[in-house]
């Protein structure tokens, strides 16, 4: 084993990232290739990875109208035909940019398993042929879509979370703000790993784990194919943390420890039990990035799958409105 780290890796991180390295080595820097090209590297990079997937009791794709067009989408149902359960609208990571219905597949299934509920991921559309906002309009309308129809997929419209990875955490929070304001329906839990919440690029984490020569330009491209120049990225609906935070529901978040974007989830969870919304915030020392998806290989990423769908199914059992977990986080916690 080659992989040599200045900070503490989770062990079963490290041959997961000895292998990217490896096949990373000599190949040109992911935001100088075209977009095709880096869609194509990401599947081929996370195919291994959602092999040997768990079986449920039905998967199935299916079309949801939205004014920009039809989207598909994927329903995970890990039932029994129990009606109602839970659902879960759930966006992929991918800087906005990359990634469609396989991408976190695996990562789905097992969620399904673990919370009980019936799971749509979303394959909205992408920049640069869908530039903000037209990505956090396909999760409105798709939101609102499961709200009217949730019936004829075995779930009740009080009983929907909304969620995602990285950048679909991101969108999934950016589509909360837009339903609050536009008056509903409201999600009744947000479970989010690992967002991207901010535009900020001088916190601790990401001094820390941006390697100036990986993930920094990396990012700033996604940025910049998504939003654009500052002041769109400024945007509350870009950057949440610079949004109104009150009256959301009840949040489910959760940080990499080796991940530039780390205090995104800090400050998020932080801002939100600063206006009242209750928080379950977990981080989980020495993994990487999108950990998640490498739950093959490691616990910790299946452990940390289960803990979503524990807070997932949660919803079950309390008013949808109700508090996740009463320990908040402070703002001191937050920036250290």
């Amino acid at each position: 084993m080659t992989t040599e780290t200045p900070f503490y890796i989770d062990p079963d991180m490290l041959p997961i990232l000895e292998r990217m390295r490896l096949r990373m080595a000599n190949a040109p820097a992911f935001e100088s290739v075209p977009v095709d090209q880096m869609r194509a590297r990401a599947s081929s990079l996370f195919a291994d990875f959602n092999e040997d997937p768990p079986p449920l009791k039905s998967v199935r794709d299916l079309t949801i109208p939205a004014p920009g067009g039809d989207l598909p989408a994927r329903l995970y149902d890990p039932t029994d035909g129990q009606n109602p359960a839970p659902l879960l609208l759930y966006m992929h990571g991918g800087g906005w940019v990359i990634g469609d219905l396989e991408l976190e597949d695996r990562a789905i299934r097992l969620l399904a398993l673990a919370s009980g509920a019936r799971i749509v991921s979303l394959d909205y559309r992408l920049a640069p042929e869908h530039p903000f906002p037209e990505p956090v309009d396909d999760v409105v309308a798709a939101f609102r879509w499961l709200a009217a129809n949730a019936g004829t997929i075995g779930g009740t419209a009080d009983r929907i979370a909304v969620g995602g990875a990285s950048a679909g955490a991101n969108l999934a929070v950016a589509a909360t703000l837009r339903l609050r304001d536009e008056g509903g329906p409201a999600p009744c839990l947000m479970v989010l790993l690992y967002g991207v919440f901010g535009v900020d690029q001088t916190t601790a984490s990401y001094r820390k784990f941006a390697r100036p020569d990986l993930f920094a330009p990396a990012m700033e491209n996604f940025f910049q194919i998504y939003a654009g120049d500052e002041e769109k990225r400024r945007h509350p609906l870009v950057a949440p943390l610079l949004a109104d935070l009150s009256e959301l529901p009840p949040a489910f978040v959760m940080a990499a420890g080796v991940d530039a974007l780390r205090d995104d989830s800090r400050s998020l969870a932080a801002r939100l039990v600063e206006v009242g919304v209750p928080v379950e915030f977990k981080e989980y020392p020495g993994v990487l990035h999108g950990f998640t998806q490498y739950s093959r290989a490691s616990q910790v990423a299946r452990d940390a799958i289960d803990a979503a769908g524990w807070a997932l199914a949660a919803i079950t059992r309390r008013d949808p409105r109700g508090p996740v977990v009463s320990k908040p986080i402070s703002l001191k916690e937050a920036s250290a």
